[in-house]
């Protein structure tokens, strides 16, 4: 697509028939070029827009242009961006760059893919003479070409980034780990786990400098060259396994295929400067330019069929090529040509399968900042290659090249790899089933590989919060009562030592849309990259949550200063000092972030619109010695888990408020208090939570605690006020360490969103309905999520019918057991809706849930069962238990997001189960006990096309299986 006389060109600025006579003639350019080379497609870069609209930008700012309230930068338009919407540098300005783009060898920031050329007719079998065996080679090599990184780019970089020592330092070690893995790969000294460990921790490092120099530098350049360093890395790692093939397969003795000249080395149509010798032994061939006498004149190809020339590698520059042979069988994965800078290295492949009929050609430049490159994409059996030109700024530039093959197919398919993903993984996994997770974020944690916000640690006391697997917690001890996010990254890490989990984990692929397919009982998943599977059975393990919010506040766009959503803050952190901060939001996250960045800051404004009822944390240092000692009590505490409300080692006290004395309660609140945690609420009388009266009594207590800690009696009323604003733990309770105290601060201010609701956010702050302009250079929004469906809901989940579960959820949640919905046959989902959820701990809930995943999966692999689906009959009972529960306590009468009231248009209703982990845990044993009451199940495909199933019955008013 492109267009004319449109934004971002001198258009309003200039005359009309001269800038469309220069924008027409470049189209007519590009496309005589594009048809010239079998071009189907072109694309602008992202890189290339970006580093468009800031010269766009750039240009405008150095005139008055911007000054007016003018229709030139939409001004006139209510609603629309306020920017300059014409290229103010002119006609002549803008027609040179259009004809210096139009003029590199490869259309600067453009991608293009090939029209497909398949040569379906012809049957080499028996063509085995030296000419074809070379025009095989040809055609056999699946170039993957990517200019992968430029580490020297010092010309190109501004004043406060060549200074910058420690952003040199990583774009140094970027250099080293690319030589050392290339040196590595050629010496045959390396395993795939040596790969893995080593990128992963390598692109980690390159997260670190992206999150810390993009705040500080604030330069568009820099994002977009971490980003490409982020993506240049990513593939390198997916093209691992197809570089470790035996080395007894290299092939050796080059001569069969490559003919060696004196003068030239020409390698497959490629043209080098120099003769090549040649090492039989390594399979490898090279050639140091620098001490050769070779003429480095250019040879022009001009003759070639594609109409391009072809530039010798330069004398200063040194060439390798690796030519891997690998089987027939082997699965074929990404590719690499990485130039860093001088230096030039070809990883060549190829496979013994005579299958392509076109071979690529590659054209590389002295300059690294003008090296292009060109695949035209082919087919073979199963996969499907596309080359795609990548060009930006910055010296890299190179070719991206993506590949979608056959569907993978697994048996079950998970998404997420939190503490629901991993444990259905294993679980799954001990069944003998293929089992696959998909997981959006780079490393394993779930919600803890996203919340690194200040202070963001867990509420549930060890060793609550981990599996109660003997193989998991006899040689893992925590540092802290309730660990912070760092060692719970820790944790996953040591879990995937013990578990082998990653082997089984696709990474940073982030699901979209997942489809049932009634003609063969299977899932069709589809991520955000274009990676597709297919498996028998769905688990969604997104977490309750998944989804950020983040409130439609008028003008943010234009804030000047840093925002982050608290799931979406920099690993590497922000350095706060002397800033001043708003935090939005006083919620779980809220309160963590303001007790950790208040004693740091210079101002500190919080936005407020229902005091937090915090509990005290009585966080502590963990001895390592006593840890051990106490694991001999783990399988009992593991044991009582399952048997209280919460699924922690604690639960209600076993009588009414009202047959306690007046002094008895006391002594009981006094008691909770100095234990901390959850055990006001939850060791509390047992209609603490029912009773209005009770709750009551609860929340004077509590009032009276926290007031003793304020100073200002106007704070005291905003956050421990006289009146309830609901009824006690109906909303979450947060655990706090030094909360409340913060508030007697002198740089701390609590606006009442209440009273003065946030009008909008400017370039300097926020400001508020009574017209004060809160001047901000950070906002911290702890905004929280569209908790529990909202994870589910973002999918596009088709199901039998290929109705969506947004859809049938839309006006209400309807699942059976918490774990299914009706019409989604052979989904399930840990930690969702309808079950204990949150109000639970989280792997207590999730083992419950996925033991009962996994002994429903055994049930069906040894029935040979294919389908099973909730029955409407039983999910309406389920949600009418649900609602039914939740009516008998007080959860209901706040505005919550237990309930989804936090969401705009969302329905609001109780969306946990409130009867507790032994309520739930009987209730699911039951069904599965009565042969999966509820549910129906089939071996053959007649369920959801209209027919019942041979297999099926009716039992007490549910569709049930007969595994007879």
């Amino acid at each position: 697509m492109f267009f004319t006389y449109g934004p971002q060109a001198p258009t309003a600025l200039s005359n009309g028939p001269t800038c469309i006579e220069v924008q027409g003639d470049w189209i007519k350019q590009c496309l005589a070029y594009m048809k010239a080379n079998n071009f189907s497609r072109i694309e602008a870069s992202r890189a290339a827009e970006v580093e468009w609209r800031n010269l766009v930008q750039t240009g405008a700012s150095f005139t008055l242009l911007g000054k007016a309230k003018s229709w030139y930068t939409g001004v006139n338009t209510p609603g629309k961006p306020i920017e300059q919407v014409n290229l103010v540098g002119g006609i002549a300005y803008y027609d040179a760059i259009c004809r210096e783009r139009r003029l590199q060898s490869v259309m600067k920031g453009l991608r293009f893919q090939v029209t497909n050329r398949l040569d379906q007719g012809k049957n080499r079998k028996n063509r085995r003479d030296a000419t074809t065996r070379k025009e095989d080679l040809e055609c056999l090599a699946k170039e993957v070409i990517r200019v992968a990184i430029t580490v020297e780019k010092t010309k190109s970089m501004t004043e406060a980034e060549r200074h910058s020592e420690s952003l040199q330092g990583y774009l140094g070690g970027i250099k080293g780990t690319m030589d050392g893995i290339l040196e590595l790969i050629t010496n045959g000294q390396v395993d795939e786990n040596q790969f893995v460990t080593r990128i992963q921790a390598y692109r980690q490092e390159l997260q670190n400098a992206m999150n810390r120099f993009s705040p500080d530098i604030a330069l568009d350049r820099s994002l977009v060259h971490f980003s490409r360093l982020l993506d240049s890395l990513e593939l390198l790692l997916s093209g691992f396994k197809l570089l470790l093939v035996p080395f007894q397969e290299l092939l050796v003795g080059f001569q069969q295929f490559l003919p060696i000249r004196t003068e030239s080395a020409v390698v497959d149509s490629y043209p080098f400067a120099a003769p090549f010798p040649t090492n039989q032994s390594s399979g490898i061939i090279s050639r140091d330019h620098g001490s050769s006498k070779t003429d480095d004149k250019e040879l022009v190809d001009s003759k070639s069929s594609t109409g391009r020339g072809y530039r010798s590698v330069s004398e200063e520059d040194t060439v390798r090529i690796l030519v891997y042979c690998v089987s027939e069988q082997f699965d074929l994965d990404a590719f690499h040509v990485n130039t860093v800078c001088s230096q030039l290295r070809v990883l060549r492949i190829t496979s013994s399968i005579p299958r392509v009929v076109k071979s690529y050609r590659l054209r590389i430049t002295k300059s690294s900042r003008d090296s292009t490159a060109w695949v035209e994409e082919t087919k073979f059996t199963g996969y499907h290659w596309k080359g795609v030109t990548n060009s930006g700024a910055d010296g890299f530039v190179g070719i991206k090249v993506t590949m979608t093959e056959s569907p993978q197919e697994f048996d079950v398919l998970i998404v997420g790899a939190g503490f629901g993903g991993v444990y259905t993984l294993h679980q799954t996994r001990n069944l003998g089933f293929s089992v696959k997770i998909f997981e959006s974020g780079s490393d394993l944690g779930g919600i803890w590989f996203w919340n690194r916000y200040p202070g963001a640690r867990v509420d549930s006391h060890i060793p609550l919060y981990e599996f109660s697997m003997p193989e998991l917690w006899k040689d893992w001890t925590w540092s802290e009562r309730f660990p912070s996010w760092t060692e719970l990254r820790e944790y996953f890490q040591y879990m995937d030592s013990k578990l082998d989990l990653k082997k089984d984990i696709r990474f940073n692929s982030r699901v979209v849309s997942a489809h049932f397919d009634v003609t063969t009982d299977q899932w069709t998943v589809k991520t955000a990259d274009g990676h597709e599977a297919r498996a028998r059975f769905l688990v969604l393990c997104t977490g309750f949550a998944s989804k950020i919010y983040i409130p439609p506040i008028k003008g943010l766009d234009t804030f000047k200063g840093i925002y982050h959503h608290s799931s979406q803050w920099p690993e590497a952190g922000l350095d706060l000092r002397g800033k001043r901060v708003a935090v939005i939001g006083t919620g779980a996250t809220g309160v963590q972030i303001i007790q950790e960045i208040g004693p740091i800051v210079e101002h500190l404004t919080v936005f407020q619109r229902t005091p937090n009822t915090c509990l005290p944390m009585r966080q502590a240092k963990v001895d390592k010695t006593m840890q051990e000692k106490r694991k001999s009590l783990y399988l009992t505490i593991f044991r009582r888990r399952l048997q209280t409300w919460a699924g922690f080692d604690y639960d209600s006290f076993p009588q009414n408020f009202s047959s306690a004395s007046p002094e008895e309660r006391h002594l009981r609140f006094e008691e909770l208090w100095e234990r901390g945690g959850f055990h006001l609420v939850v060791s509390n009388y047992r209609d603490a939570l029912s009773n209005e009266e009770t709750n009551n009594v609860v929340y004077a207590f509590w009032r009276d605690k926290v007031r003793e800690r304020l100073n200002d009696p106007e704070m005291q009323e905003k956050l421990a006020p006289t009146v309830p604003p609901h009824p006690f733990a109906a909303k979450r309770c947060s655990l706090e360490q030094n909360y409340y105290e913060i508030y007697n601060q002198p740089n701390v201010e609590l606006v009442d969103l209440q009273k003065n609701a946030i009008t909008q956010i400017t370039p300097d702050g926020i400001e508020t309905s009574d017209g004060v302009l809160h001047q901000v250079d950070v906002i911290a929004f702890a905004t929280g999520f569209d908790s529990i469906t909202g994870g589910i809901m973002q999918i596009d989940i088709r199901g039998a019918d290929g109705s969506s579960i947004a859809e049938k959820w839309k006006n209400g949640v309807h699942t059976y057991l918490g774990m299914t919905t009706a019409n989604f046959p052979n989904m399930f989902f840990t930690y969702g809706p309808q079950a204990p959820t949150a109000l639970s701990n989280g792997p207590t809930c999730t083992e419950v849930q996925g033991d009962w995943i996994k002994e429903c999966l055994a049930y069906m692999k040894a029935n040979n069962l294919s389908r099973i689906e909730a029955s409407r009959a039983a999910e309406v009972e389920w949600r009418n238990l649900a609602l039914a529960n939740a009516s008998l306590s007080l959860l209901g009468k706040a505005k919550s997001w237990y309930t989804g009231a936090n969401i705009p248009g969302k329905p609001i209703e109780q969306l946990n189960l409130v009867g507790g982990i032994p309520f739930y845990d009987a209730i699911c044993r039951e069904k599965a006990a009565k042969r999966y009451e509820g549910f129906a199940f089939s071996s053959d495909k007649s369920i959801g096309s209209g027919q019942e199933s041979k297999e099926s019955k009716e039992v007490n008013g549910f569709a049930t299986a007969n595994a007879a």
